[in-house]
């Protein structure tokens, strides 16, 4: 197991905010964590995995969208 944990400092380094909206976000569980009683640990990697999905405007989410097909709906249904 070379997973490093991460402790809520690290992770909002990463994240360049604050160690309240890092514990904010876990407790809304929007982001990947481990607790151990009282404490709270970030796997590097889920972290890394969790900031890609949440991407936004990447080719892979554009082809994931609704409606991105890049055909235009009018065109689609013609015969």
């Amino acid at each position: 197991m070379s997973d490093r944990l991460l402790n809520a400092a690290e992770v909002s380094e990463i994240l360049g905010m604050t160690k309240d909206y890092v514990y904010s976000l876990c407790r809304q569980d929007k982001i990947p964590h481990l607790r151990f009683g009282k404490t709270i640990r970030f796997r590097a990697g889920a972290i890394d995995d969790w900031l890609s999905r949440s991407e936004r405007g990447s080719l892979e989410a554009q082809f994931k969208r609704p409606g991105a097909s890049g055909i235009a709906p009018a065109m689609a249904q013609e015969d």
